[in-house]
């Protein structure tokens, strides 16, 4: 029984041998390493980019309706006539800020 069991043992380790052998080829190849990430390119230049739009004095403080509104009335109110509305005029400047 001896010459048996070492054809068996020895039957086994073939057949585990050609599994592995299998399996090694069956295995997925490793992941290629990660590609090195592209240079970034260079910001532009000062000159290069747009200016911001410019404007005036006037222009900038008659874009919002409502500061145009209060804008008018100081003008109205602020005029040599209208000299008892002092404390109505500081409100006014008051909203603008």
């Amino acid at each position: 029984m001896a010459i048996q069991t070492d054809g068996n043992l020895q039957r086994m380790q073939e057949e585990a041998l050609r599994r592995a052998r299998e399996m090694h080829a069956r295995a997925a190849p490793p992941p290629p390493p990660p590609a090195p990430e592209p240079p970034k390119p260079a910001p532009p230049a000062l000159a290069e980019a747009p200016a911001p739009p410019r404007f005036g004095g006037l222009e900038t403080l008659l874009k919002d309706k409502d500061r145009t509104i209060i804008l008018a009335l100081l003008l109205i109110l602020g005029s040599e006539n209208e000299k008892n509305n002092s404390d109505l005029l500081m409100a006014l400047l008051f909203l603008l800020m």
